[in-house]
């Protein structure tokens, strides 16, 4: 079900951390909108599973019940974001993400979502996806709220001059509000 090298990243990631649970989510853009979810009992091979597919919304997934995830999205970046923001949610703090996906510019689309590179593997081969590691940071960089509606889901638009510019923008994700910010807190993971 899962690949070496998905597999790999995942273990190293998270294993042995007592903090996080066996259970991991695996979530295949399956069809037009659909998603298949797998809830895995374990990253070995053999590990009890529990499987369905759903139509756009919410995953039934508790918020922040799971330690790791492993999405494999399809080339339309829309259904992507949908599928980051709804892993994102399901994620506790620090959680793990592995994303394979043909699409380009894979670190910008992970850093819109919340989500922090730890590393990148691309395949020599054209017709086989980007595969990469990152962490869940949502919430980690700023320790405030949307001004306008209140939400904790906000999301730094990091500028590319992060190291010299003290102004950031920031993004709600619920209201899609935007603000700026004087000297953010930034805590990496």
């Amino acid at each position: 079900m899962l690949t070496p090298l998905e597999r790999g990243l995942l273990a190293g990631e998270l294993g042995g951390q007592s903090r996080w649970r066996d259970s991991v989510l695996l979530v295949e853009d399956w069809a037009k909108g659909f998603f298949r979810l797998v809830l895995l009992e374990g990253l070995e091979d053999g590990a009890p599973n529990h499987s369905l597919v759903c139509y756009q919304g919410r995953f039934p997934v508790r918020a922040g019940a799971l330690g790791g995830a492993i999405v494999r999205g399809g080339p339309d970046p829309r259904a992507l974001s949908q599928l980051l923001f709804e892993v994102n949610r399901a994620l506790a703090d620090n959680g793990a993400l592995v994303l394979s996906t043909p699409l380009e510019n894979v670190g910008n689309i992970l850093v819109k979502h919340g989500f922090a590179i730890v590393s990148e593997h691309r395949s020599p081969r054209d017709d086989e996806p980007s595969v990469t590691l990152s962490r869940k940071a949502w919430r980690k960089y700023l320790s405030e709220s949307c001004p306008r509606c209140g939400s904790t889901l906000i999301l730094p638009l990091i500028p590319p001059d992060a190291n010299v510019r003290k102004i950031w923008t920031v993004y709600c994700s619920s209201c899609s509000y935007n603000w700026s910010v004087e000297e953010p807190i930034t805590e990496w993971i």
